[in-house]
């Protein structure tokens, strides 16, 4: 009896492969549950976060009474890796011939601590968080 158990389980088996040419993740699965959208509450707070700082450090370029740092804007600001570190692009809107970046760096690394001193007075984290910054000429934004 117990043979016979057994071929029944083993057409079974086969009927079920038959039926489905390939496996997929979301066979077997409830589609109402497969393709339900899920907000991630972190992402958003993340992305929150990185326009904040960069309005601000839009904010504060604009106070600058530096020549070479007033000719540049925010264009974005990153997680890098996480949120505890920030990846801040400077557009360089001056001209071309005139760019360095090497020079423009320089200059942000001195205001650096500025920067990361008036982030902290505007927004209200335990902890600021560090700032690794990129320069780009407009040209690469319009393209």
């Amino acid at each position: 009896m117990s043979i016979k158990f057994y071929q029944k389980k083993q057409n079974k088996i086969k009927q079920k492969k038959a039926m489905a040419s390939s496996l997929h993740e979301d066979d077997g699965v409830d589609p109402r549950h497969y393709f339900r959208h899920k907000p991630n509450k972190k992402d958003r707070k993340t992305r929150q976060l990185c326009g904040q700082i960069a309005r601000q450090l839009n904010a504060i370029l604009g106070e600058l009474s530096d020549d070479l740092l007033s000719t540049c804007y925010i264009e974005e600001v990153v997680p890098a890796p996480d949120i505890s570190r920030c990846m801040v692009t400077f557009v360089w809107m001056g001209d071309l011939d005139a760019f360095e970046p090497q020079r423009l760096l320089e200059r942000i690394g001195q205001v650096q601590g500025m920067f990361r001193g008036e982030l902290a007075m505007a927004i209200h984290r335990r902890r600021v968080p560090q700032l690794s910054f990129r320069v780009i000429p407009k040209e690469e934004v319009c393209a």
